[in-house]
């Protein structure tokens, strides 16, 4: 059977669909419509690149309702709007038959997570959601299984994670404060990506926080809401001691760029995955490194180095929305977004009744140890 090529409207045309549109024009992908926030002058030379005219170019409303004549003629709809819009549109889109494609996340707290996983299940929609997280379709993550079922033949099993994301200072951040809100999920919703390599590229099945602290690592983004989080957490899985310990940390505001996450073995052995940020895999043909390392007493052996190649996140993306709209069963299941997001509604539950931490000193301590990767690298 011919694949059909899609025609899809794309709700928000900011941060994120900037840079997953290279993918798109690169695809047979239509894009027919689009709605945002500001006029159709302010977006006309990105709307007229994507081929979206004045006449299916529509302003968003605060309460992120979708008129009825934005559904005519789509077969998918993307939706990148504000986080707390996506669980709202993400039912409208599916109740007037298209194909939800939500970037992120569905929800941006417990409650809402819940109504709409009820909402996807009583109805059967999960053939036609595609929530889309942005490590899952990196090399290094689909990678990641067979590379660590191979170093446990050697070394044993891993004994302790540590997965640090953390971004340099961005101007553009600080024009988007409306991020760290907690309304919009906050610097919580970047929690969600070390999660989503150790789920699905490392095997984890489990995962039970023990603590956790959070930080206004950069009071120029925002002086009330967090822009850093740190938690301990255990995991089990396949390639996992019982009970391994795993220590996460992610931040927007740091003084350098890290995303990394390292498997630690017996015999001070490690192995070190480092991702490279969107940006720089849609404008080269890098797709990150990851190297097998034994600690020495007074420095380091690399014992492996691999660069993986393969198409960038953007590119199967695109190919995952072309499939899910001719009728292919792609992306995450129920089951699978439930996993993956426990986690996200654990801390916050547990961070609930907690200050930030401002202390500078805390604060460097904070983006060292998560530079050095340490595990359980903080006094709880």
């Amino acid at each position: 059977m011919a694949i059909r090529s899609p025609t899809i409207g794309v709700i928000g045309l900011g941060h994120w669909f900037e840079r997953l549109s290279e993918g798109l024009s690169d695809s047979t992908i239509v894009i027919s419509k689009a709605m945002g926030r500001k006029s159709f002058e302010e977006r006309m030379g990105q709307l007229t690149a994507l081929g979206v005219s004045r006449e299916n170019y529509y302003i968003g409303s605060a309460d992120g309702v979708i008129p009825e004549e934005f559904f005519e003629g789509l077969d998918a709809i993307y939706v990148s709007s504000p986080n707390s819009l996506h669980c709202r549109q993400t039912m409208q889109i599916l109740e007037r038959g298209r194909y939800a494609v939500v970037e992120k996340t569905l929800a941006t707290n417990e409650p809402d997570f819940n109504e709409i996983m009820r909402f996807l299940e009583k109805d059967s929609y999960e053939p036609r959601t595609y929530l889309h997280v942005h490590y899952i379709h990196k090399q290094l993550t689909m990678n990641m299984g067979g590379i660590l079922g191979d170093l446990i033949k050697d070394y044993g099993k891993v004994k302790g994670v540590s997965a640090t994301f953390l971004e340099s200072y961005c101007e553009a951040d600080v024009h988007r404060q409306w991020i760290f809100s907690k309304s919009e999920g906050g610097v919580f919703m970047d929690w969600i990506h070390p999660y989503e390599i150790l789920f699905n590229g490392a095997r984890v099945k489990s995962s039970k926080l023990l603590d956790a602290r959070f930080y206004i690592m950069n009071d120029g983004y925002c002086k009330d809401n967090p822009s850093g989080v740190e938690a301990l957490s255990v995991v089990n899985g396949e390639f996992f001691e019982e009970n391994a310990r795993a220590t996460i940390r992610v931040g927007k505001g740091s003084t350098e760029d890290v995303k990394r996450v390292r498997f630690y073995f017996d015999d001070d052995v490690f192995a070190e995955f480092n991702f490279l940020s969107s940006e720089k895999e849609f404008v080269s043909d890098r797709r990150g490194s990851w190297k097998l390392i034994r600690k020495r007493r007074d420095d380091y052996e690399v014992l492996k180095y691999v660069e993986p190649s393969g198409p960038n996140p953007s590119q199967i993306f695109a190919s995952d929305i072309i499939k899910l709209c001719n009728g292919q069963n792609v992306g995450l299941t129920i089951a699978e977004i439930k996993r993956l997001y426990a986690p996200q509604w654990e801390f916050q539950r547990y961070m609930c009744e907690k200050t930030p931490i401002v202390d500078r000193e805390q604060i460097k301590a904070f983006i060292v140890n998560g530079s050095l990767n340490e595990v359980d690298g903080y006094t709880a």
